[in-house]
Protein backbone atom coordinates (compact mmCIF):
# COMPACT_ATOMS: atom_id res chain seq x y z
CA UNK A 1 0.00 0.00 0.00
CA UNK A 2 2.58 2.45 1.05
CA UNK A 3 4.77 1.32 -2.22
CA UNK A 4 2.17 2.62 -4.56
CA UNK A 5 1.38 6.15 -2.54
CA UNK A 6 4.92 6.67 -3.14
CA UNK A 7 4.62 5.88 -6.70
CA UNK A 8 1.83 7.97 -7.12
CA UNK A 9 3.40 10.61 -5.28
CA UNK A 10 6.34 10.72 -7.51
CA UNK A 11 4.64 10.19 -10.97
CA UNK A 12 2.17 13.26 -9.63
CA UNK A 13 5.51 14.91 -8.68
CA UNK A 14 6.69 14.80 -12.69
CA UNK A 15 3.96 15.58 -14.18
CA UNK A 16 3.63 18.91 -11.84
CA UNK A 17 7.68 19.55 -12.37
CA UNK A 18 6.86 18.95 -16.13
CA UNK A 19 4.04 21.29 -16.35
CA UNK A 20 6.17 24.06 -14.70
CA UNK A 21 9.02 23.70 -17.40
CA UNK A 22 6.41 23.91 -20.26
CA UNK A 23 4.78 26.77 -18.75
CA UNK A 24 8.45 28.41 -18.71
CA UNK A 25 9.02 26.76 -21.88
CA UNK A 26 5.52 28.14 -23.76
CA UNK A 27 6.27 31.51 -22.19
CA UNK A 28 9.25 31.97 -23.38
CA UNK A 29 8.61 31.00 -26.47
CA UNK A 30 5.29 32.87 -27.04
CA UNK A 31 5.48 35.30 -29.94
CA UNK A 32 5.22 39.43 -29.55
CA UNK A 33 2.57 40.95 -31.24
CA UNK A 34 2.70 43.60 -33.01
CA UNK A 35 -0.05 45.85 -31.56
CA UNK A 36 -2.51 47.91 -34.04
CA UNK A 37 -0.64 51.15 -32.54
CA UNK A 38 3.18 49.47 -33.17
CA UNK A 39 5.68 52.81 -33.39
CA UNK A 40 9.58 52.12 -32.05
CA UNK A 41 11.26 54.15 -29.36
CA UNK A 42 12.90 56.06 -31.88
CA UNK A 43 9.88 57.25 -33.89
CA UNK A 44 8.14 57.76 -30.80
CA UNK A 45 10.75 60.74 -30.20
CA UNK A 46 11.00 62.07 -33.54
CA UNK A 47 6.92 61.99 -34.15
CA UNK A 48 5.16 62.84 -30.63
CA UNK A 49 5.23 66.56 -29.49
CA UNK A 50 4.77 68.82 -27.03
CA UNK A 51 1.37 70.70 -28.00
CA UNK A 52 -0.17 68.16 -30.08
CA UNK A 53 -3.37 67.43 -29.72
CA UNK A 54 -5.50 64.15 -28.98
CA UNK A 55 -6.25 63.36 -32.80
CA UNK A 56 -2.37 63.87 -33.86
CA UNK A 57 -1.46 61.84 -30.98
CA UNK A 58 -4.01 58.92 -32.63
CA UNK A 59 -2.40 59.34 -35.87
CA UNK A 60 0.86 59.14 -34.38
CA UNK A 61 0.24 56.00 -31.80
CA UNK A 62 -3.62 54.29 -32.71
CA UNK A 63 -6.73 54.63 -31.01
CA UNK A 64 -5.72 51.36 -28.57
CA UNK A 65 -5.19 52.93 -25.00
CA UNK A 66 -5.44 52.95 -21.63
CA UNK A 67 -7.29 56.28 -19.67
CA UNK A 68 -5.39 56.66 -16.32
CA UNK A 69 -5.01 58.96 -13.69
CA UNK A 70 -1.53 60.72 -13.03
CA UNK A 71 -0.32 59.31 -9.25
CA UNK A 72 1.10 62.48 -8.23
CA UNK A 73 -1.14 64.77 -9.33
CA UNK A 74 -4.62 62.98 -10.60
CA UNK A 75 -3.87 64.30 -14.04
CA UNK A 76 -5.30 62.94 -17.30
CA UNK A 77 -3.27 60.73 -18.95
CA UNK A 78 -3.15 57.65 -21.76
CA UNK A 79 -1.20 54.65 -21.66
CA UNK A 80 -0.12 52.41 -24.54
CA UNK A 81 1.03 49.09 -24.16
CA UNK A 82 3.45 48.48 -27.17
CA UNK A 83 4.20 45.20 -28.82
CA UNK A 84 3.02 42.78 -25.76
CA UNK A 85 2.76 38.87 -25.90
CA UNK A 86 -0.58 37.59 -26.52
CA UNK A 87 -2.92 37.89 -23.51
CA UNK A 88 -0.33 40.34 -21.75
CA UNK A 89 -2.86 42.01 -19.74
CA UNK A 90 -2.12 44.98 -16.77
CA UNK A 91 -4.70 46.27 -14.75
CA UNK A 92 -4.10 49.63 -13.07
CA UNK A 93 -6.15 53.58 -13.13
CA UNK A 94 -3.01 55.08 -12.29
CA UNK A 95 0.50 55.70 -14.12
CA UNK A 96 2.29 52.48 -12.76
CA UNK A 97 4.60 50.92 -14.73
CA UNK A 98 4.82 46.88 -15.26
CA UNK A 99 8.29 46.72 -14.39
CA UNK A 100 8.18 43.06 -14.39
CA UNK A 101 6.15 42.58 -17.79
CA UNK A 102 9.48 44.90 -18.60
CA UNK A 103 12.01 42.74 -17.57
CA UNK A 104 9.84 39.49 -18.30
CA UNK A 105 9.76 40.64 -21.92
CA UNK A 106 6.03 40.26 -22.33
CA UNK A 107 6.17 43.59 -22.99
CA UNK A 108 8.32 46.18 -25.17
CA UNK A 109 6.98 49.39 -24.50
CA UNK A 110 5.16 51.14 -22.10
CA UNK A 111 3.97 54.87 -22.73
CA UNK A 112 2.47 57.69 -20.87
CA UNK A 113 0.87 60.76 -22.49
CA UNK A 114 -0.20 63.62 -19.89
CA UNK A 115 -2.48 66.31 -21.47
CA UNK A 116 -3.20 69.75 -20.62
CA UNK A 117 -6.45 69.65 -18.96
CA UNK A 118 -7.44 73.47 -20.44
CA UNK A 119 -5.32 73.11 -24.02
CA UNK A 120 -6.28 69.47 -24.36
CA UNK A 121 -2.94 69.32 -25.82
CA UNK A 122 0.25 66.82 -24.87
CA UNK A 123 1.92 68.45 -21.77
CA UNK A 124 4.44 65.86 -21.16
CA UNK A 125 5.14 62.39 -21.92
CA UNK A 126 7.03 58.96 -20.78
CA UNK A 127 8.47 55.94 -22.27
CA UNK A 128 9.59 53.24 -20.74
CA UNK A 129 11.82 49.99 -21.70
CA UNK A 130 14.63 47.79 -21.79
CA UNK A 131 17.62 48.63 -22.91
CA UNK A 132 19.48 46.50 -25.17
CA UNK A 133 22.91 47.35 -24.54
CA UNK A 134 22.28 46.90 -20.73
CA UNK A 135 19.32 45.15 -19.78
CA UNK A 136 18.00 47.74 -17.49
CA UNK A 137 15.01 49.61 -17.41
CA UNK A 138 14.92 53.46 -18.85
CA UNK A 139 12.35 56.20 -18.42
CA UNK A 140 12.52 58.31 -21.82
CA UNK A 141 10.82 61.52 -21.01
CA UNK A 142 9.60 64.49 -22.99
CA UNK A 143 8.78 67.30 -20.54
CA UNK A 144 6.73 70.13 -20.91
CA UNK A 145 9.12 72.56 -21.74
CA UNK A 146 10.10 70.55 -24.79
CA UNK A 147 13.03 68.65 -22.58
CA UNK A 148 13.92 65.06 -23.38
CA UNK A 149 16.05 63.08 -20.96
CA UNK A 150 16.85 59.33 -20.70
CA UNK A 151 17.24 57.63 -17.32
CA UNK A 152 18.05 54.19 -15.78
CA UNK A 153 15.39 53.64 -13.64
CA UNK A 154 15.66 50.09 -12.12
Amino acid sequence: MMKRFLIAVLLFSMIMLGGVVNTSLVRDSVTVQASENHISLDELKTKLKIGQSEKEVKSIMGGSYTKVKGGMDNSSMWRYDIDTIEGYKFKSDTDEVDLNGLQSKWIELIVFIKWDEESKTVSSLAAYYVDETDERIHEYRLLSDGTARDTVIY
